[in-house]
């Protein structure tokens, strides 16, 4: 991960912090770098099965560069808005696993494109990749369950935040590919 990112965990209602947070970046004319993990469907210890039992907690991931504009804006929050930095931490990988599974050649193309070629700052690994032809089968796929063309594997994919939940969105719009959720480690 070639730029810092951190999570920021603010104390108070969603919609207050959302509203809080999007003018402050607004005036300050930041227009990237800062993330709501809700909008994401980014996991970390404290979501488990997409059940949030943080309640009145909101996960935003920021570059290290915009933190302590951040911090700044928080302290200086009126008395009449429930808000605060309840902890933060240092990103160390954001990390998602995937598996696939294809008949279909085309598909297979593609596939092998995307895991051959990822996004600039993203990284593909333990990467297993299975192609398995069986000329004898080719014809009879739709009367049997027996294919000519089997394209199949797994993987994990880590890197820079942004462009990973950017692949991860990609990945998941792909068929044939089963995504897993996105996971923080500190």
């Amino acid at each position: 991960m070639a730029e810092n990112y951190y999570e920021l965990i603010l104390d108070g209602d969603e919609k207050v912090a959302r509203a809080y947070l999007e003018g402050f970046l607004k005036g300050k004319n930041i227009r990237s770098g800062v993330l709501f993990c809700k909008d994401h469907h980014i996991c970390s210890e404290h979501h488990v099965l997409g059940i949030n039992f943080t309640h009145g907690h909101t996960h935003v991931i920021c570059l290290a560069g915009i933190r302590a504009a951040i911090r700044s804006a928080l302290k200086r929050v009126p008395d009449e808005l429930p808000l605060k930095l309840a902890s933060e931490r240092a990103i160390r990988a954001i990390v998602f696993p995937f598996k696939f599974n294809t008949f279909t050649r085309d598909i297979g193309v593609t596939l092998k494109r995307m895991f051959h070629n990822p996004p600039k700052g993203v990284m593909i690994g333990d990467f297993e990749e299975h192609e398995e032809i069986d000329p004898d089968a080719r014809g009879v796929e739709q009367y049997a369950p027996l294919h000519d063309f089997r394209y199949h594997g797994s993987g994990t994919v880590t890197g820079n935040v942004e462009q990973v939940l950017f692949f991860h969105k990609k990945m998941k719009e792909a068929e044939f590919v089963d995504v897993g959720d996105v996971r923080l480690e500190f």
